[in-house]
């Protein structure tokens, strides 16, 4: 029995009684060892989801009403969900498979929900829609720091528009970003040149790439796109598209990876396909860089290996989709 809590928010203990956080653990082991069976949602067939989604966010808001029955008042909003970091890491995993946004009246608010398999592209896009600012976050609360880059529209509302060369968005390292036996990664990008090796959404942050995990990013000088994993040992699985995704187009690009296959798509279509050689991806301590590979200068005609042109949309996914999701991915937002 586990069930997986991230909370965004600080001072919500007293001097008697439960924290918010104990009484969510609490009412959530009550759900799943009584007839109401509810966290283990990703057991679910579609049928039963709405019924499980409803029970699911009663036990949440039932936490936060007794919370405040003790007298407590919550002022600031923040987000309970799966891929809690912290003490209470160890005793609670990943039952709890939804997200809820908790205001500062204590109304429980359901957000996107997370594919079966955790992770998370649904909650956990960075779909860059602050519009302004030096940092975004994504579905899950998780934020990184902008290093230069521009504003823009992009293929849902904002993007982010990188100059190529040392500017990049850096989020610290986090558990939902150590895929391990499968995963999924997306982006959707608008390149205005093709600067050789540039980043796309890039796991590890050395400038000797001694804690790569996962890159994609394009490969030499005309655009092609590279997708690659690397296990504890340092093997390496590379595949290569032989196509290159336009100059001044949005474009959908995403990998896939299991313990059995690897497959590099574009625009919905799978373009590289090959057998996973390596085993497990490696779980690095590095961060996540969107729009490069590294946060130091790898020498000063590379830079960071910047890339230059608007990204959006970026996706990281602890399930492999499969080749129809990543389908409906593309067409979801399709300009064509």
């Amino acid at each position: 029995m586990s069930v997986a809590i991230r909370c965004f928010a600080s001072g919500f203990r007293t001097e008697r009684g439960f924290t918010l956080i104990e009484l969510l653990v609490v009412v959530a082991i009550m759900g799943v060892t009584s007839a109401v069976a509810v966290l283990n949602v990703g057991t679910f067939l579609s049928a039963g989801q709405e019924e499980g989604f409803v029970a699911e966010m009663h036990n949440v808001q039932n936490a936060v009403a007794a919370y405040q029955l003790q007298g407590n008042v919550i002022e600031t909003d923040f987000i309970v969900g799966p891929g809690g970091k912290g003490p209470l890491t160890p005793y609670i995993l990943g039952r709890l498979r939804h997200f809820w946004l908790v205001t500062g009246g204590g109304l429980v608010v359901p957000l996107e929900t997370v594919p079966e398999g955790g992770g998370g592209a649904a909650s956990g896009l960075f779909g860059f829609d602050e519009g302004a600012g030096s940092s975004a976050a994504n579905g899950m609360g998780i934020s990184g720091t902008l290093v230069g880059g521009k504003w823009m529209v992009g293929i849902v509302d904002g993007a982010i528009d990188f100059g190529g060369y040392d500017e990049y968005l850096t989020i610290p390292d986090d558990p939902a970003f150590d895929l391990s036996t499968e995963g999924t990664i997306q982006a959707w990008i608008n390149p205005d040149t093709y600067v050789p090796y540039a980043g796309i959404v890039h796991k590890g942050e050395n400038a000797d790439f001694s804690d790569e995990a996962y890159t994609l990013q394009f490969w030499g000088t005309n655009g092609r796109v590279r997708f690659a994993i690397y296990n504890e040992k340092g093997d390496t699985l590379i595949l290569d598209s032989k196509v290159s995704p336009p100059l001044g187009e949005w474009s959908h690009v995403a990998a896939t990876f299991n313990r059995d296959t690897v497959t590099l798509y574009i625009n919905g279509k799978p373009v590289v396909t090959k057998p996973n050689t390596i085993g497990v991806v490696r779980n690095s301590d590095g961060g996540l860089q969107i729009g490069a590979q590294v946060t130091e200068d790898y020498n000063k005609k590379y830079g960071h290996f910047g890339f230059d042109g608007g990204i959006d949309e970026v996706g990281i996914d602890g399930k492999a989709l499969t080749p129809e999701e990543i389908r409906e991915l593309y067409e979801k937002n399709s300009p064509a």
